[in-house]
């Protein structure tokens, strides 16, 4: 069990800042964060305790208010295929976190990792489930004018069929008669 006032997780962004991705706390969210030398070493795959936030520049860099509430922190690396995070478990008193609570940190990376990989193939599945659900929409619609285009057009050549002093007729490929027109029926047979 690892006690901690709050959590959040940092992805990293193109710019080589991070970002907050998901919180405990809304003064979390928002906030930019510079990759510094403590948040390199977590993303090459080190378990960093923060004694005294005060002094890590990652965190001297944020708002007074968020400094104000925390004094110590775990820093955990999360990897998937696609991107790299930081889980960071907060605590309002320095020097709160052990390296007892930074080793079972560490033996709990694999499964806060695939938890990741999970929330990252869900988010994949949920574009992808978007992106289909748009083009049908699209085709749909699409149909949906073309129905109404085919039928404008049947009504125009039934109003031409009927109004003309011709007959017309249809036939299948059998040469059956599968149409004829009203006006046939008043042609001397």
């Amino acid at each position: 069990f690892i006690p901690f006032d709050d959590g959040f997780v940092l992805y990293r962004n193109r710019d080589d800042t991070m970002s907050v991705a998901i919180s405990t706390n809304s003064a979390f969210d928002g906030t930019v964060w510079k990759l510094g030398a403590a948040f390199e070493r977590v993303l090459k795959g080190d378990v960093v305790v923060s004694f005294d936030v005060h002094k890590v520049p990652e965190w001297k860099a944020q708002p007074e208010s968020l400094l104000a509430a925390v004094g110590s922190a775990l820093h955990l690396p999360l990897q998937s295929e696609n991107s790299k995070a930081i889980l960071i478990c907060a605590h309002s008193q320095q020097r709160f976190f052990t390296a007892k609570h930074a080793s079972l940190l560490h033996r709990f990376a694999p499964l806060a990792s695939q938890a990741l990989i999970n929330i990252e193939y869900k988010q994949r599945m949920n574009h992808l489930v978007d992106q289909r659900t748009a083009e049908l929409r699209r085709e749909i619609t699409g149909r949906k004018f073309a129905e109404e285009a085919l039928r404008a057009n049947e009504a125009r050549f039934r109003d031409i069929a009927e109004s003309a002093s011709d007959w017309f007729w249809e036939m299948d490929s059998d040469y059956c008669f599968t149409y004829v027109s009203d006006r046939f029926s008043s042609w001397p047979v």
